[in-house]
């Protein structure tokens, strides 16, 4: 809980079982003030052929499958699994390829607790990111 919030990472992932194990256990690990600022994480197997359920599983997060390919299905199914069981007051996405910085989800979730907002978007594009870190589709639906 974090600011008397309840909060819930979602992760749509594809053939992610590489790197799902960090970003889970990156998420579960932040605390501010002694308490941990995640509840839960739903990861969304979203059709993979590798382990990426089980790796999932092992790091301390709920799977919900979504045979139907698509990032917005998967999120879709993560919803509907929120809305059906979990108590939530903020729902956190994320990607399953370590492609953000988990530490800084703070600043997104700050403005939505204090009141300020009811939606807060991150951007990967920074003058800190790699050259080349992003594929030119990314760059020009990020800026978009």
């Amino acid at each position: 809980m974090f600011k008397e919030h309840h909060i819930t990472a979602v992760i749509p992932a594809l053939n992610e079982a590489h790197s799902i194990h960090t970003v889970v256990q990156n998420l579960l690990q932040i605390h501010v003030e002694q308490r941990y600022v995640i509840d839960r994480v739903i990861v969304c197997n979203n059709g993979s052929t590798d382990q990426t359920a089980e790796v999932t599983l092992n790091a301390g997060a709920c799977v919900v499958d979504e045979p139907r390919k698509g990032y917005g299905a998967a999120c879709l199914a993560a919803v509907n699994l929120i809305e059906n069981e979990l108590p939530t007051d903020i729902v956190l996405f994320l990607n399953a390829d370590q492609s953000e910085d988990v530490s800084e989800m703070l600043s997104l979730l700050d403005p939505i607790v204090m009141g300020s907002y009811d939606l807060v978007i991150g951007s990967r594009q920074s003058e800190l990111q790699e050259a080349g870190a992003l594929s030119p589709l990314q760059t020009l639906v990020t800026t978009w």
